[in-house]
């Protein structure tokens, strides 16, 4: 890269406003912003804007083998992102930090963190699974709030993107799917009916983007209805085009309506969608054709992780990478062999196998989306942000950490305390009068009074 990341900050000039901003201002920061996607992009090789299509996992305290490597892909290379795995979150934050000091263009730091930090940090709080919210009464206004202390620990962290909420539709008997039992997918999803998982998974992208945190639907175009883990082999949901307009892609139609950023595509088959049997990752006719093109999706397209044996087992690991690519996906999640994948891209487009106008597309989408989650503005490199690698001892890390989750245990323990009162209150709503009079016969000859 011919640019340091200490000029990109230049590159957006400071902008001084109120609350009160007027459209001539907005406009000039959507300018200047696009004026920084095209000088990042002229100064960019081939290979250069093709990694930025690829998020790789780090865990914590890597072997020295694997850290070598891993610096080599964001120094050398130029990764465009990282997703953090399981973890004490003071040795991943250490190592992200460090990562963010040698990278030239600002990264995507992700994570999957379903139901918030403890999902991959041992000193977090968990949140309820997502099943478990979609039953409580006042539902809407609980996973507003979640979202928006999910989103605070994550953004204190330095994350960019949380890949939640899932928009899977569970089955049940409210309509006539396949499977009546419980699904691989049922404790994470918010429920059976469309139009209530759409307004709670509506509810947790607001509250995290209150906080700066980006989120993302998935699994497209639904794994709801499937016993199989696509974790472990891969599943075929045999639902018509119509069945999927009422059920699993009414969650899309409306969080793609209210500007959704980015959607994560399962390692499913549908052969009403593709009859050639692949899974939906790595299939045209459902990204280019069902969601880019019949549902006018114009945001990021990320795979779910392509290590996965639903779309990795029995194929090449560095084909079946250049085939999501291929297909329409702008984000390679956790591919097998990511420099592999990276150089034979590189030489499609080289050679033109691949169009050059196609790969800059791409780009300016990722890049677009990194400055819509503020890694090019002014402030990054200059408030405390371990996405910025702005800590300079290991110490001052730490004492920042310490602080962060003090605050969020306070926040997420009254939070989760107002979701069981509130899961207890649904409990005995669902009692009958016969319970109910017993339970407070109880209560009055034990001396307690019920709320």
């Amino acid at each position: 890269m011919k640019i340091s990341k200490y000029r990109l900050i230049f590159l957006l000039p400071a902008i001084v406003g109120c609350a009160a901003a007027s459209y001539a201002q907005k406009q000039t920061r959507q300018d200047v912003t696009e004026e920084t996607i095209e000088e990042l992009m002229a100064n960019m090789s081939v290979r250069e804007k093709v990694t930025q299509l690829f998020i790789f996992d780090i865990y914590p305290n890597p072997s020295n083998s694997r850290r070598a490597f891993e610096d080599s892909l964001v120094r050398h290379y130029g990764a465009g992102g990282i997703i953090v795995m399981d973890g004490s979150v003071y040795d991943l934050a250490e190592r992200m930090n460090y990562l963010s000091s040698i990278s030239q263009i600002p990264m995507l730091y992700t994570i999957d963190a379903e139901w918030g930090a403890a999902m991959r940090f041992e000193e977090y709080l968990k949140y309820p699974k997502q099943e478990r919210l979609g039953k409580l009464p006042d539902a809407e206004k609980l996973v507003y709030s979640m979202g928006r202390n999910i989103g605070r620990e994550l953004k204190d962290l330095g994350f960019a993107v949380n890949f939640a909420p899932v928009v899977d539709i569970s089955p049940d008997n409210d309509f006539v799917r396949q499977n009546k039992a419980k699904t691989a997918i049922a404790p994470r999803s918010f429920g059976s009916n469309p139009q209530r998982v759409a307004a709670l998974a509506s509810a947790y992208l607001n509250g995290m983007k209150k906080e700066g945190v980006l989120g993302c639907g998935k699994h497209y175009p639904g794994l709801g209805d499937t016993y199989i883990d696509s974790h472990d082999q891969m599943p075929v949901i045999d639902h018509s085009l119509t069945m999927m307009d009422s059920v699993d892609l009414v969650p899309y139609s409306r969080l793609i309506k209210e500007g959704l950023g980015m959607i994560m595509v399962a390692h499913v088959s549908n052969p009403n969608i593709d009859p050639s049997g692949l899974p939906m990752s790595i299939s045209g006719p459902c990204i280019d054709g069902l969601l880019r093109g019949r549902q006018n999706y114009n945001g990021i397209i990320i795979t779910d992780a392509i290590v996965m044996k639903g779309v990795s087992e029995g194929r090449d690991p560095v084909d079946v990478t250049v085939q999501a690519y291929r297909s329409g996906s702008d984000i390679l999640l956790m591919p097998i062999d990511i420099t592999g994948a990276i150089e034979a891209i590189t030489d499609s487009v080289e050679r033109g196998v691949f169009s050059l106008d196609e790969l800059n597309m791409k780009v300016r989408r990722v890049l677009a989306f990194k400055a819509e989650a503020g890694l090019f503005s002014p402030s990054f490199k200059t408030s405390p942000s371990i996405a910025a690698g702005t800590f300079e001892t290991t110490q001052a890390l730490r004492q920042y950490l310490e602080k962060k989750v003090r605050q969020a245990h306070r926040r997420d323990s009254r939070l989760i305390r107002r979701m069981e009162r509130s899961e207890r209150k649904a409990e005995r709503r669902r009692e009958t009068p016969q319970q109910m009079e017993r339970s407070t016969m109880i209560g009055i000859g034990a001396g307690i009074s019920l709320p």
